[in-house]
Formats: structure tokens, C-alpha cells, sequence
């Protein structure tokens, strides 16, 4: 589903087809790849609904495609038909952002992506839409209409932006100091949809967390490093020195998730139902496959401004 987080980022979705699909190189052709600033958040088979995990992928956003790792994922999957969410989660405002949108080639090749952006913004009321608009026009010094003759020019209706409150109080007469500006008590709140993004990024990371390389980088960024689930997952003897001991790891296939309880509260946190297929590798053995299924709550912190899973714990499902 599409989502937009509460820091002005808009997401929207790519449906790709067998049209998209090049046998040749093994690859999807995707377009909107780039659009600067874009990010892939998930892809999904389209028929099933099963989620592409990352490491059956990788993506090159200079020419717009999406390659499929068959090394790592093995076969070909039988099903070329994606669902890919993406999302725009910086303001486009500089002049090489702005030099590479007006360029004709570029804007040729995603003014589809551009039309699916912009409709999601206009329902979101979103400030972004006018920096996107203002990069398809052509500057003052830039001549010309780039419209085809006879093609109206898109009507748009401005979006009025609600005025921002003085946070300074004037300075008093009798010369007494100014107080310190009054800010908002909880800025950063960790809103339901940013939680749901966390746990689908802990779950994609796994394939690379419990299997080599072993990132522990990449654990960082979304496991709160002070937390109970870090510290378990990097302790001697125990998730990564232990798989790395005996010489183990584990291969993730697909997730499905189901979430129906969050609280933004001072400790947010986030009741999901997990539905896993991994495999358990061991040396000299055959791959043991397990299809796992828990009910979890998810706790959340923040670390450096941002918000991380501090850890999770099983929970009745009636609870």
C-alpha cells in the first residue's frame, strides 16, 4: 500500500509486466529508478503478493532497470509481473538535481513516474509539488515552451501553506533578556507508518545480518545499538559469532506481515504477526527449511535522531 511518511516523503508504486521484463540481461525495466532522490522501499510479486527480498536484486538507477540475482535467488522467478513502492524522501532544490530534470532525455523517460508523484502530492497537499513543478519549467533564462504546440499548459491549483507561528517572543522594553524560542515538546514522533517501514527493513536486512557479509553496518541502522535485540545479536557466542563459529547461516525466502495495534506513545511500540520462510545452513548437511509464524511486539527508540527497533518480544495473540 501506498504511504507517506510524516517527513514530507511521498511514496507511490510502480506496477512493471512481462512488457518490462529483458530475458536477455535478466532484468525489469523501471523508469522511475530515476527520478533523483527516489528510493526502492519494497517490491512484491504482483500475482501473489509475496515480497522480493533485497538480496534476489539489485538496481541500477542511472539507466532505470531492476536486475535479478539469480546467483543468489536462484531459478528465474516464474512471475514477471512487480509491484515496486517507491519513494521521494528529499526536497529536489539543487542545481545539479535541477540541470538533470531538464534535461529532455531524463524527463522523457519518467514523465509517467512524474504524472503517478505529482497526483499523489496534489491529494497529500504536499510543499514538495511545487519544487517538482518548478523544476519541469524552464527557468527565466531559458527560452521556449516546453510543451508540444497546441498542448495546454497543466493547470495546477496552488496550495496555500499554513503560516508558521514566531516562536521568539519581541524584546522586552526595559531591556530584560529575550527568553529562549518555545518548541514543540515532541517533534520527532514516531508515526505508525515510519514503524511499519522499520520492522519491513529489519526483516529484508536479515538476509545480510545472519548470512555473509554478517553486516553489522547495516544492523545498526535499523536495531537501536543500546537495545536488548542488538546486544543479542552481537554478543560473543551468541546470533553472529555463533553462526560464524560453526561455520552456519541462514538464507531468508519471503515474509508476510500483519500489523493491528501501535501506540505513539513516549514508548511507542508495534503488534505485528510474522510469517517467515528461511533456511538453516549447516556444513555437510542438506539446507534444513523452516516456515515460521509468531506474533510480536515491536519496541522502538531513538538513536542520533532517528527512530530504530530497540527489540521485540512474542506476545499471545489475543493480547
Amino acid at each position: 500500500m501506498d504511504r507517506t511518511s510524516s517527513h514530507s516523503a511521498i511514496s507511490f508504486k510502480v506496477r512493471l509486466t512481462e512488457d518490462d521484463w529483458e530475458t536477455d540481461f535478466k532484468r525489469w525495466r523501471c523508469s522511475a529508478l530515476r527520478i533523483p532522490r527516489v528510493e526502492v522501499k519494497r517490491i512484491n510479486f504482483g500475482g501473489s503478493g509475496e515480497t522480493v527480498l533485497g538480496n534476489h536484486y539489485t538496481l541500477d538507477k542511472i539507466d532505470g532497470f531492476i536486475e535479478w540475482d539469480d546467483k543468489r535467488a536462484g531459478a528465474l522467478p516464474s512471475s514477471k509481473d512487480l509491484a515496486v513502492l517507491l519513494r521521494i524522501t528529499e526536497a529536489l532544490s539543487t542545481k545539479r538535481d535541477k540541470d538533470r530534470w531538464r534535461n529532455s532525455a531524463v524527463a522523457a523517460a519518467i514523465i509517467g513516474a512524474i504524472a503517478t508523484v505529482l497526483a499523489a502530492m496534489i491529494n497529500a497537499r504536499s510543499p514538495l509539488l511545487y519544487q517538482i513543478v518548478s523544476l519541469l519549467r524552464p527557468s527565466d533564462e531559458t527560452p521556449g515552451n516546453p510543451l508540444p504546440p497546441n498542448e495546454p499548459a497543466p493547470s495546477i491549483s496552488p496550495v496555500r501553506e499554513p503560516e508558521q507561528p514566531n516562536l521568539i517572543s519581541p524584546p522586552d522594553p526595559l531591556g530584560s533578556p529575550v527568553p529562549d524560542p518555545i518548541l514543540s515538546k515532541d517533534s520527532n514522533v514516531l508515526e505508525e507508518t515510519e514503524a511499519i517501514d522499520l520492522v519491513e527493513d529489519w526483516l529484508e536486512a536479515k538476509s545480510r545480518i545472519f548470512a555473509p557479509p554478517f553486516d553489522k553496518n547495516l544492523l545498526a541502522t535499523v536495531v537501536h545499538t543500546e537495545g536488548p535485540l542488538y546486544k543479542e545479536i552481537i554478543s560473543s557466542g551468541k546470533g553472529i559469532d555463533s553462526l560464524k563459529k560453526s561455520k552456519s547461516f541462514y538464507t531468508f525466502e519471503s515474509f508476510d506481515l500483519e500489523f493491528w495495534g501501535f501506540s505513539s506513545s513516549d514508548n511507542p511500540l508495534l503488534k505485528a504477526r510474522v510469517s517467515e520462510t528461511f533456511n538453516y545452513h549447516e556444513p555437510r548437511k542438506n539446507p534444513e527449511r523452516i516456515n515460521s509464524t509468531a506474533s510480536n511486539t515491536y519496541t522502538f527508540k531513538e538513536e542520533d535522531g532517528n527512530w530504530k527497533i530497540y527489540d521485540y518480544s512474542d506476545i499471545d495473540i489475543d493480547s
